[in-house]
C-alpha cells in the first residue's frame, strides 16, 4: 500500500538484519526462528539450530533459573528484563539481556518471541567500575549514567553523581535530602515488581539488575536499567548498596517499535496463511481474520474486533463498542462493501490516533485492502466456476450433437464405400474388356489395319487405360480415407524398385523425347527397407506420370535417392512448366489440378498427389514439393523410414 510504512519484505529484512538477537521458541523448547545476528553471534547454522532447544545454548549455572522463567512466560506472566548467559558453539560465554513474551492462540501458548542484546562487554565495564568506584569516585561526575551508593539496611542514598539531574530532573542536593524520591518516582503499576525483585536479591546479597519506568520531576516518563550490587567488608557483611542506572528510554522505544512491527508482520503472515488454505470459504476467511487481529495491536488483552460484509457481522467473543475505535473500509472496485473495526475496551494514553499507533492505522488499512482483493478474487473464482459448469453442459450437448452427426457421416461413408466398391466392379469389368480387345486389335492379330484404324484403336486403348486409372485412384483414395487399406509390408530392395519404376513410363518419355536419368548414392546399393512394394511403386508412378505430363517435349526428368540418418530420401525433378507460388500450397488437395499443363497430354484427375501423400504418410514418411515458379520445373521429394 502506498501509505504503509514498511512492506512485508522490509519487515523481514528488519528482523533478519537487526543488531539484536531475535528468536522464537516453541512450547517444547525447540527453536522456531532465529535471525541472522543470532546465528552470527552464537556461531551455529540454521540446520544445527533446527535440532536444538533453548537450553542447549544456556550456561549450566543459568538453566534452572531459565527453566522457571520459561514456565512463567508460557503461563502468560510478564518476567520483565531477563539477563542470562548464552554459550556459543565454540564454548565462549556471552552475557545477554532482553525481553521475552509468549504468543497465545485461543488462550493456548504457541511460541515465545524474544529479543536479546550481547552485553558482555558492558558487564565487564560495570564490574570494573564497581570494583574501582571508591578509588575513582571523583570521576563519576562526568559519566552519563547515574552512580549511587545507598545504606544496605534502609536503602537511603548516601551518594549520587550529577547525572541524576539528567535522568530524574532533581539536583544532587534534592535527591540526598529527600530519601523518598527514588521510591515515589517509580511508576505506580511497576512499583510492586521492583520491590519484590530487590527483596529477593537482598536475601543473598547478589548482584541484581531490574528495569522499570520512572516519573521525572517534570512528570515525563523514562525507562531505567538499574544494576545493583552489595559491597561487603572482609567478614562478608554488607557495607553499602552500590548501583549504576542507565537511561534506556530510547532503546525501549526501539524495542517496542520492533515488537509492534513483528506483531504486525505475524498478523499479516497468519492472514496470508489463512487465505491460502485449500477449500476455505470466504466466511471462514473473514471470521478467522477477526480472531487474528487483536494480537497484533499494542494491548491485545483489551482489544476486540468486528467486521461487517454484505450485511453479515463477524466479531471476537469479547466484542463491545467503546469510544476508543479505529476502523477502515473494505472496498471492491472503489465501492465500499464492508467495514473493519478495532476497539480498546479500556482507556489508554493517547499516542498518535487516540490510543492507537500510526503503524496500527497502516495495519488496519492494509488488512482491509487485502480483504477487498480476496473478496474480488473469490467472487471472480465463483463466476468462473459457474461459467465452467455452463460450458461443460454446452460441451456435453455439442458432443452429443457431434456424435449424432458422426453416426450420420459413418452411415454415409459406408454407403459411399459400398457404392464405390460396386461401381468399381461394374466399371472395371467392361473397361478391362475394352482395353484387352483394343490391345488385340492394335497388335493386328485378325488382319492388318489401315493408318486411320490404328489411330482410332490407339485412342480407344489410351482412353480406356486412363479411365481405369481414374477409377482405381478414386477407389484407393476412398479406401484410404475410411482406413480400409492396410499396408502389406515386406523387405524391398529400394534401388531395384527405383530402376524398375523407369520401365513404367519408358514408352511415354520416348514418345515425347524426354530424357530420363537416375542418380543414387553408393549406400543405397543392396539397401533393404520395410515397405509395401506395390504402394511405393504407385507413389513413383504417380510422381513420374506427373513429371511427364508437365514436361514439354525434349525436356528432362531425374530420379535421385540417398540415405540420410534413419531416413531414405527420394526425389523426382523435371524441367517442366513449374508451379506458381500461389498454387504450391494447394497442390496436395483432393481434385485440385494446376493450370499451365501441356495441352496435348492426357489430363489428370486431381487425386494422384493426394493419394501419393497419403501412402507416404501411412509409411511414416513426409512429402513436399519445390518450384521456383512457372517455367522453372518442379521437384517432389518424399522420405521413408529405414529399419
Amino acid at each position: 500500500m502506498e501509505n504503509f510504512s514498511l512492506s512485508l519484505e522490509e519487515y523481514k529484512d528488519l528482523c533478519e538484519n537487526a543488531t539484536d538477537l531475535i528468536q522464537s521458541v516453541t512450547t517444547n523448547g525447540h527453536f522456531k526462528y532465529v535471525n541472522n545476528t543470532w546465528l552470527r553471534v552464537l556461531g551455529y547454522t540454521r540446520r544445527e539450530v533446527v535440532k536444538m532447544t533453548i537450553f542447549d545454548i544456556i550456561h549450566s549455572d543459568e538453566i534452572e533459573h531459565c527453566q522457571r522463567l520459561f514456565k512463567s512466560v508460557m503461563s502468560g506472566d510478564d518476567v520483565g528484563l531477563i539477563t542470562t548467559i548464552f554459550v556459543t558453539k565454540n564454548g565462549q560465554n556471552i552475557i545477554v539481556e532482553g525481553n521475552v513474551s509468549c504468543n497465545f492462540i485461543d488462550s493456548k501458548p504457541v511460541h515465545t518471541r524474544a529479543m536479546f542484546r550481547d552485553i558482555t562487554k558492558r558487564k565487564q565495564v560495570e564490574q570494573a567500575l564497581e570494583e574501582k568506584e571508591n578509588k575513582y569516585s571523583n570521576l563519576t561526575a562526568s559519566l552519563n549514567e547515574v552512580i549511587y551508593r545507598s545504606d544496605p539496611e534502609t536503602f537511603i542514598a548516601t551518594y549520587v553523581n550529577k547525572s541524576i539531574e539528567n535522568l530524574y530532573g532533581y539536583t544532587v542536593e534534592e535527591w540526598l535530602k529527600d530519601p523518598t524520591l527514588w521510591e515515589n518516582a517509580i511508576l505506580p503499576e511497576g512499583k510492586e515488581k521492583v520491590f519484590a525483585g530487590l527483596a529477593r536479591a537482598n536475601v543473598k546479597k547478589q548482584p541484581y539488575i531490574h528495569v522499570y519506568q520512572i516519573i521525572r520531576k517534570d512528570k515525563s516518563v523514562r525507562w531505567v536499567r538499574d544494576h545493583v550490587s552489595w559491597e561487603k567488608d572482609e567478614q562478608g557483611d554488607p557495607v553499602s548498596v552500590n548501583g549504576v542506572m542507565y537511561n534506556i528510554t530510547e532503546r525501549k522505544r526501539t524495542e517496542q517499535n520492533i515488537a509492534e512491527r513483528i506483531k504486525e508482520l505475524t498478523c499479516l503472515y497468519e492472514i496470508s496463511q489463512l487465505i491460502n488454505k485449500a477449500d476455505i470459504s470466504l466466511e471462514e476467511i473473514l471470521k478467522g481474520t477477526v480472531e487474528i487481529i487483536p494480537d497484533a495491536w499494542q494491548y491485545p488483552e483489551i482489544t476486540c474486533a468486528r467486521m461487517t460484509f454484505d450485511g453479515t457481522e463477524f466479531k471476537t467473543d469479547n466484542f463491545a463498542v467503546t469510544e476508543w475505535e479505529q476502523s477502515s473500509d473494505i472496498e471492491l472496485k472503489g465501492k465500499r462493501v464492508g467495514t473493519l473495526e478495532v476497539y480498546y475496551l479500556q482507556e489508554k494514553v493517547e499516542i498518535d490516533e487516540g490510543p492507537f499507533l500510526k503503524e496500527e492505522r497502516n495495519l488496519i488499512d492494509a488488512i482491509a485492502e487485502r480483504l477487498g482483493r480476496v473478496i474480488e478474487r473469490m467472487r471472480a473464482e465463483e463466476n468462473l466456476s459457474r461459467l465452467n459448469l455452463e460450458l461443460e453442459e454446452r460441451v456435453k450437448e455439442r458432443t452429443k450433437q457431434l456424435e449424432q452427426a458422426l453416426q450420420v457421416v459413418e452411415v454415409a461413408s459406408q454407403a459411399k464405400s459400398d457404392f464405390l466398391g460396386s461401381m468399381s466392379h461394374e466399371l472395371r469389368t467392361p473397361l478391362n474388356a475394352v482395353i484387352g480387345f483394343s490391345q488385340v486389335l492394335q497388335e493386328q492379330y485378325f488382319g492388318k489395319l489401315n493408318e486411320k484404324q490404328v489411330e482410332y484403336v490407339t485412342d480407344i486403348l489410351e482412353s480406356g487405360q486412363h479411365l481405369l486409372s481414374i477409377v482405381s485412384d478414386i477407389l484407393d483414395f476412398s479406401e484410404i480415407g475410411t482406413g480400409k487399406i492396410k499396408l502389406e509390408l515386406s523387405k524391398v530392395i529400394i534401388k531395384d524398385l527405383l530402376e524398375n519404376s523407369l520401365i513404367m513410363i519408358k514408352r511415354k518419355v520416348l514418345v515425347h523425347g524426354i530424357s530420363l536419368d537416375i542418380d543414387t548414392t553408393g549406400d543405397l546399393e543392396g539397401l533393404e527397407i520395410k515397405a509395401d512394394e506395390r504402394r511405393v511403386k504407385q507413389v513413383m508412378f504417380n510422381l513420374l506420370s506427373n513429371a511427364v505430363k508437365f514436361t514439354p517435349d525434349g525436356g528432362a526428368i531425374k530420379i535421385e535417392g540417398k540415405k540420410e540418418g534413419k531416413e531414405l530420401i527420394i526425389s523426382v525433378s523435371d524441367t517442366g512448366v513449374g508451379i506458381a507460388p500461389e498454387e504450391q500450397e494447394k497442390i496436395f488437395r483432393e481434385f485440385y489440378q494446376t493450370s499451365g499443363g501441356i495441352t496435348d497430354k492426357t489430363p489428370g484427375t486431381g487425386l494422384g498427389l493426394p493419394l501419393t501423400k497419403s501412402i507416404v504418410e501411412m509409411h511414416g514418411g513426409r512429402i513436399w514439393m519445390e518450384s521456383e515458379g512457372s517455367g522453372k520445373g518442379s521437384r517432389f521429394t518424399f522420405t521413408l523410414p529405414i529399419g
